[in-house]
């Protein structure tokens, strides 16, 4: 007895099949995908002398089961083509560059109406009209003590704001002012926008849009159900597209889950980006439940070069692309391990049951998993000449989300010659 799981968009059938004399499982495994028009094919791993024979009769991904119950990918799972549609059109078609985005929409959320402020330049505001819109920086308004405080406020238009300290700051009050400038002319659908500022002395205070729906930190600790596949890619992709739009505007360092803030509607928005010297100077303030601390973030040459660039922010998107896959893990989640040294052994035998967050159910798309899986080990590589730049991570993404096989795709470096003939 051998068998064969056939994959359709969102859908899975396992088939099992007795050998029986005079009748070949090949035959019958090419004729049942496509029956089914089956966009992938994972195979016994007893299978593998006429995974051939299956390769030259069928177009679709063709997996094979593993010794130790992971998945080797043959030939990379693909959707069908859209009628009447070429192969370069379609990467063509999705080429989304920031843009061809929105750069700003003064809507940012449907579900509670919550706007933007229209203005795209940054102002000064005067400390008593920060007091008015924060009811006197009242307790109640305070959205977070965590490093600086931060409040939740209202300006006499009713725009929603969000007022932070930036206590410790060791920029003088000029380079400040200046900074703001800059950060105000950072207009994107997915970055938060800076208002504008007050500055007296050693007190600063940064005025930024009001995003509804807290951080995806904040989502993935409480486990909020509302974090369902679709919504996990749709935050990738737009994070992503943010991110490709600040490393444009030379602004780098602050890819993390607490600075990717969330609407109603799960659209994300960058915050906390080239405000300071160094995103990563609060390092190992984390709580003792968690894993990932800031340092975990931080690419493997950061140490060497304490140099923020497009690359090393992709490192960390890597990072932040596995915990959209695994969820969120504490140290009795790993048995004490870091996430990172928890998962990669998971990556690299594409063990997916044991990879994937429990929350998400049964809600994934098998084929669009094994793509997110492929481009977060290609951000986590640890070269940097081999890790995706950010615009082949925004490519890549849209592609998955739109599901298509992702093009131009080459192994990580996990995955050596060895293996690759060893697993045939």
């Amino acid at each position: 007895m051998k068998s064969i799981l056939l994959l359709m968009r969102n859908q899975q059938i396992e088939i099992e099949r007795a050998v029986e004399p005079g009748h070949s499982l090949k035959k019958f495994t090419v004729q049942a995908a496509n029956n089914i028009d089956a966009t992938c094919v994972i195979l016994d791993r007893k299978l593998r002398r006429e995974i051939k024979y299956i390769m030259e009769n069928l177009t679709c991904g063709i997996l094979r089961m593993r010794k130790d119950g992971g998945v080797k990918c043959i030939r990379a799972p693909k959707a069908p083509e859209p009628e009447g549609l070429h192969p370069y059109q379609i990467q063509a078609n999705h080429q989304f560059t920031s843009e061809q985005q929105p750069l700003h929409n003064n809507s940012i959320c449907s579900v509670c109406s919550n706007t933007r402020h229209t203005d795209e330049n940054a102002r000064e505001f005067t400390l008593e009209e920060l007091q008015r819109a924060t009811a006197g920086f009242s307790e109640q308004n305070i959205l977070s003590n965590n490093h600086k405080l931060i409040y939740k406020g209202v300006l006499n238009d009713r725009t929603m704001i969000v007022v932070s300290s930036r206590g410790g700051e060791t920029t003088s009050d000029m380079q400040f002012r200046n900074r703001v400038q800059l950060l105000g002319k950072a207009r994107h659908k997915n970055v938060v926008g800076v208002l504008g500022s007050y500055s007296e002395g050693l007190q600063r205070l940064l005025v930024c849009d009001y995003v509804c729906n807290g951080s995806l930190n904040r989502q993935l600790s409480d486990r909020c159900t509302g974090l369902t596949w679709k919504r996990r890619i749709y935050i990738a992709l737009g994070s992503a597209r943010g991110l490709q739009y600040l490393h444009r505007k030379s602004f780098y360092g602050s890819m993390r889950p607490e600075n990717i803030l969330l609407t109603h509607d799960y659209e994300p928005l960058l915050t906390n980006y080239g405000v300071t010297r160094d995103q990563y100077q609060d390092m190992d303030r984390s709580s003792g439940t968690r894993v990932l601390k800031t340092f975990d973030y931080l690419a493997p040459e950061y140490a060497e070069t304490v140099i923020h660039s497009s690359k090393t922010d992709v490192y960390s998107f890597g990072v932040v692309l596995l915990q959209l896959i695994t969820g969120w893990k504490t140290l009795k989640d790993t048995n004490g391990r870091s996430l990172l040294t928890w998962a990669t052994p998971l990556l690299r035998e594409k063990n997916y049951p044991d990879l994937l967050d429990r929350a998400i159910g049964d809600s994934y798309d098998l084929v669009q998993l094994f793509w997110m899986v492929r481009i977060t080990e290609k951000c986590l590589a640890t070269n940097p000449y081999r890790r995706y730049s950010i615009d082949q991570v925004v490519n890549a993404l849209c592609q998955i989300a739109h599901g298509y096989s992702v093009t131009d795709y080459s192994p990580p470096e996990s995955e050596s010659e060895t293996e690759a003939t060893a697993t045939m």
